[in-house]
């Protein structure tokens, strides 16, 4: 009748919305099928939609459910303004009741609507789960498909999520991952969401749950999702024991394409120090640092646990990772930045048993400094690797001539992150005339009435030991206005 938008414009022009609505009411069972027909091609048209909608022709399809009829209220649930409404008319337990049918449309229909937030909660009290259950273990591929993605709309809710474990709607899903089709894929994401609550990762981790989900790593389809849930389920100790049996997949997972994910399941799983010892033992150091070098920050945090073991802290000495961490501290993303120094200011610890492995350290830190200046919280983090460093004389002087005093110098100014940047400025005390050039009192005395109690300290020692003459940093101080605040705060520090 109306399958082009040219027709259904004439049809909408010529009043035929409004007969049609009315025939809805009529006596004879085939007029209204007719008139049912009609409503559902015209509703794929939005402004055919409205005027079904102010002629009450809601209202009068509701009741008039039926598997066509599904067809075109699922047209209309595409809009949260409509969904409401169908939800108010009482769709929802109706379209459950047709799901029995086996047919496409209410469960489409169904989908739409569950979008909508008490949609989600009333497929669950109306007695969905069993029958959406049902239709994923026996339905076609097609319908398998709109169930595996209405079950994905409905685990982001908690409370729906809980009710699907109650139902064993998880077991069903995860029995799809082995399919290795669109079924597999959108019962992983509804189980992915699932495994966001707290209250369903306890019941996904329990055996037979997790024997599905390693089955699942056999066949590619779905491995990363699966990977995402064994880092949602890492989350927890509980979780990290049980979803530790699938270590042997993430180390052969960070050598494909879905390296980020299992970086991220690794990271993970190394809050537990046997995980971690067995990632170290078994070539995760090295597969992690290869990930990590393309800018992965769930890598860097991986990295990071393991760091804090001697096997994992030798190995990334061995794999030369001082100057790979160094080229990611100027990385576009700011969580890379941050956890490449962290790492790097955890490894200089233990610098000087590896003096060599920070040869050019110093300068590389000096120019990521500078391109950090005005990203304070990765700055402040390379200043911290770099008052480990520069208190070796060598290292030391090799930052400031590489600009590193100068950047210092600019930090001050940000007033965040003063900790590092005073420590780094301690430790090269020994270029004070430089420093003193640059205007280095006048940039720490704005800092002795600063509100932060700590900064106005650190602006002290930092001023005592550059202006090192009592008299002369009397004079200094006196001129600048600055004395009484500063002998003030030197007395609070005793």
């Amino acid at each position: 009748m109306s399958s082009e938008r040219p027709s259904r414009e004439v049809f909408r022009r010529c009043g035929v919305v409004r007969v049609l609505v009315t025939a809805l009411t009529s006596d004879s069972s085939e007029c209204v099928a007719a008139a049912c027909a009609a409503l559902t091609a015209l509703s794929v048209d939005e402004d055919c939609q409205a005027e079904i909608a102010v002629e009450g022709g809601l209202e009068r399809l509701v009741p008039l459910l039926s598997v066509k009829v599904s067809e075109c209220l699922g047209h209309f649930a595409l809009q949260e303004s409509y969904r409401i409404r169908l939800r108010r008319l009482g769709a929802v337990p109706r379209l459950v009741k047709l799901l029995e049918c086996q047919a496409i449309g209410p469960a489409a229909a169904l989908l739409n609507l569950s979008v909508d937030e008490d949609s989600k909660a009333e497929v669950c009290k109306q007695g969905g789960l069993p029958r959406l259950k049902q239709l994923l273990a026996n339905g076609t591929d097609q319908l398998r498909q709109v169930v595996a993605m209405i079950f994905g709309n409905l685990a982001s809710q908690e409370e729906c999520a809980r009710m699907m474990t109650e139902s064993s709607c998880d077991l069903a899903l995860l029995r799809c991952l082995t399919a290795g089709d669109l079924v597999a894929e959108k019962a992983a994401e509804a189980l992915l969401q699932m495994a966001a609550h707290p209250s369903c990762r306890a019941i996904l981790r329990q055996e037979e749950r997790l024997r599905l989900l390693f089955a699942a790593f056999h066949g590619p389809a779905v491995v990363a999702p699966c990977l995402r849930m064994v880092q949602l389920l890492a989350q927890e100790a509980p979780g990290r024991r049980a979803a530790g049996q699938a270590l042997p997949w993430i180390l052969a997972s960070l050598r494909d394409c879905c390296a980020e994910e299992a970086a991220a399941a690794a990271w993970n799983l190394s809050m537990e120090e046997t995980f971690a010892s067995e990632l170290c033992r078994q070539g995760g150091v090295s597969l992690l640092l290869d990930v990590a070098i393309s800018g992965s920050h769930a890598a860097l945090g991986a990295l990071l646990q393991l760091a804090a073991l001697e096997d994992g802290m030798t190995q990334l000495y061995k794999l030369g990772a001082v100057p790979k961490l160094t080229a990611l501290l100027s990385h576009e993303l700011l969580d890379v930045a941050v956890a490449s120094a962290q790492l790097l200011t955890c490894m200089a610890l233990e610098a000087e048993t590896c003096v060599q492995a920070w040869d050019g350290a110093s300068s590389a830190l000096a120019a990521a400094l500078g391109a950090n200046l005005g990203r304070p919280l990765a700055a402040a983090e390379i200043c911290s690797c770099a008052w480990l460093l520069c208190s070796d004389q060598g290292r030391g002087d090799a930052f400031v001539a590489a600009d590193g005093l100068r950047c210092l110098c600019a930090m001050l100014l940000e007033e965040e992150g003063l900790e590092p940047v005073m420590g780094t400025l301690a430790v090269l005390n020994r270029h004070k005339e430089a420093f003193l050039e640059m205007g280095g009192v006048e940039l720490l005395v704005p800092l002795l009435t600063a509100n932060n109690l700590r900064h106005r300290h650190l602006a002290a020692k930092a001023l005592c030991a550059v202006l090192d003459e009592e008299n002369a940093r009397k004079r200094r101080l006196e001129e600048l206005g600055v004395y009484d605040e500063f002998k003030e705060i030197l007395a609070q520090l005793g």
